[in-house]
This record gives structure tokens, sequence and C-alpha cells, in this order.
């Protein structure tokens, strides 16, 4: 493009501020720019100046006001963990006994995080002084199931031996993954976040919740 003849105008704010320049080229017909043309091009380039500063002021409003919706979406999602803490802090004080304690608070926090199912595990030693983990085992639609296994096997069992936070998308080809718990309670496990269950003697066993 060959340009011969040019007439620019900036696109001022009424605070004056510029935020672009509005240029024309090459008046048809060869002739050249007038003062008329002048005129009627500042006009245009301060109404596109307002144009563009109130898209501004609607893009600020709309980003202020998706802020306003994030904050109140991650105060709303504390609420409902402060109030589960709460709940699972009542619930311990008024169990009877572990089991009970257990069979209200693995489906109570499976539920919060959106989970299927969910295990605790408890470190116990024999009387010959093996150490062993009682497993509670709760799935959507099932009673708790409670059986033994080997100290460290299966990936509740992991976190709990390291003392270490677990998540995994595919447990399934997962070596630490314990075959032989998914026989014994007929659950696929797929997912799984687990945590350990600490307290100020060691870690007593791990939490788990899966799919």
């Amino acid at each position: 493009y060959q340009t011969r003849s040019l007439l620019c105008a900036p696109m001022l704010t009424k605070a004056g501020q510029v935020v672009g320049v509005l240029q024309v080229l090459n008046k048809l017909h060869g002739d050249l720019f007038t003062n008329d043309d002048e005129v009627f091009l500042q006009a245009i380039a301060g109404q596109a100046a307002m144009s563009i500063q109130n898209a501004r002021l609607v893009r600020e409003l709309l980003d202020y006001n998706e802020e306003l919706r994030k904050t109140k979406d991650e105060l709303e999602d504390r609420n409902r963990e402060l109030d589960l803490l709460l709940e699972l802090e009542q619930i311990s004080s008024s169990s009877r006994d572990l089991g009970d304690l257990l069979s209200r608070l693995v489906p109570r926090s499976a539920e919060r995080c959106g989970a299927d199912a969910g295990s605790v595990i408890l470190t116990r030693t024999t009387n010959d002084g093996v150490l062993e983990q009682d497993v509670s085992f709760w799935a959507t639609g099932q009673e708790i199931k409670r059986f033994t296994l080997p100290w460290g096997r299966g990936l509740a069992g992991w976190v709990a031996e390291k003392g270490k936070t677990l998540r995994l998308d595919d447990a399934s080809d997962d070596p630490r993954c314990e075959k032989t718990m998914g026989e014994v309670v007929g659950y696929d496990t797929r997912s799984v976040l687990a945590v350990p269950l600490r307290s100020h003697h060691g870690i007593l066993g791990a939490i788990e919740l899966l799919n």
C-alpha cells in the first residue's frame, strides 16, 4: 500500500488521556484532506475514545465481579470445611467406641471430598511384638468391613509407614496397591487420596479416600 496523504487524530478521553490514534489515508479522487475532514475525524476519535474507555471499565467491572465470586466461593468452601471439622469433633466426642467413630468418620469425610469409598488403618502391635494394621473399609451402600493386613501393606499402609501424603489419579498399576484388600472388600480402586494420622505420640495410622 502506498501512502500519499493522511489525517490522524488522537483518541482522547474526557480526562485528556490518549487511548489510541485514528488514522485515515489517501483521500479519494486525489483530493486533499480538508479542515472539515479534520473536525469530523476528531469527533469520531473522541467517540471512539469514550467507547474504548467504557469497554475497559466494563471489563474491569466484570473482572472485579469474578474475583468477588471466587472469593465468595472460597469462603463458602472454607465455611463448609470448618462445619465439617466441627461435626467430626462432635462425632469424636459422642462416639461410643473406636468402631462407632470410624463408621461415622469415614463416610462423612468421603462425602465432603466427593469420594465413593474410604478406609482407616490403625497400627497395632501383637503380643509377639509384630506390627499389624487394622483396616476399617467403607464404600457407598455398604457396611463397614474390618480386617487385618501386615504392616506397611497397601497404599494407606505405605502412607502410615512413610508418614507422607499420597495422591494418585490412577492406582491400577501402582505396585503399592494391595490387590488382596480389593479382593477382600470387592472394590476396584482407581484414584486415591491418603494422609497419615498423627498425634503427639507419632503416627497412629492413615486415612484414605478412594475414587
